[in-house]
């Protein structure tokens, strides 16, 4: 991938998370269900937050390749 991201991630700030992964809960599924619901909140703000940036680096990159 050019962008380094999936579209999925630039249009919602976050990787899309497969059915299997809430049977066999990888990593990422582990740490988000520790977390205290004020912590994921804090989590999923700086992430919209980074979203911007992702988007625009992901641009920057796409018109490089033209």
């Amino acid at each position: 991938m050019p962008t380094q991201s999936t579209p999925f991630a630039l249009v919602y700030g976050f990787e899309v998370v497969l059915p299997l992964e809430l049977q066999i809960p990888s990593f990422r599924i582990v740490v988000r269900e520790g977390l205290i619901e004020d912590e994921n909140h804090k989590l999923r703000l700086d992430e919209l937050e980074a979203l911007d940036e992702k988007r625009l680096q992901a641009q920057q990159k796409l018109e490089c390749l033209q």
